[in-house]
């Protein structure tokens, strides 16, 4: 709650384990944050597809902005079924490392927000490769930061070069830099 207080806008919470206790953790903290406040969710690779169906309507009534990285990297049939799923956007792309993988992403149309990590995609030539093919398609770019100042360091430059960067995470972000 003091992120919150410092301005935070939104919050994002690691899922991934069973839907039950996943979907009471989200509605737990919306009770706390009320609706000003987004919550994103991460299930780190977490969650099976029957998961997913299964997930996704109790997310959408929770109002939750996106569910990040349900399923390994390179599943892309799966990915491609959950965008079907329910209201709820899909991010991608900590895992995905060529503007060939997230080229795959769009093509399906399986992520709403691609998410290129800068010490994985090999820096920001391809980052920004990445986000001009991203841009064509009008998804959003949010780079997924491993909160080290460098990488950090880099997600920032990113997105003040592009047109379709949105959000930048982090404990204290900024000062992550210095």
């Amino acid at each position: 709650m003091a992120h919150l207080a410092r301005g935070y806008k939104a919050i994002k919470l690691r899922v991934g384990d069973n839907v039950r206790a996943d979907s009471d953790r989200v509605e737990k903290v919306r009770e706390c944050v009320g609706d000003d406040v987004d919550i994103l969710v991460d299930a780190n690779t977490g969650y099976s597809l029957g998961q997913v169906r299964k997930i996704m309507p109790l997310l959408e009534d929770l109002d939750v902005g996106w569910l990040e990285e349900p399923f390994p990297a390179m599943d892309f049939h799966n990915y491609r079924l959950a965008a079907t799923y329910g209201g709820v956007p899909i991010a991608a792309g900590e895992n995905h490392f060529t503007r060939y993988e997230f080229a795959r992403l769009i093509e399906d149309a399986a992520v709403s927000y691609a998410q290129p990590d800068l010490s994985k995609t090999g820096g920001m030539t391809e980052a920004i490769r990445i986000a001009a093919l991203t841009s064509a398609w009008k998804i959003p770019i949010h780079p997924h930061t491993s909160l080290t100042g460098i990488n950090m360091a880099a997600s920032i430059h990113l997105l003040s070069a592009i047109d379709n960067g949105v959000i930048l995470k982090g404990r204290d972000a900024l000062q992550s830099i210095s």
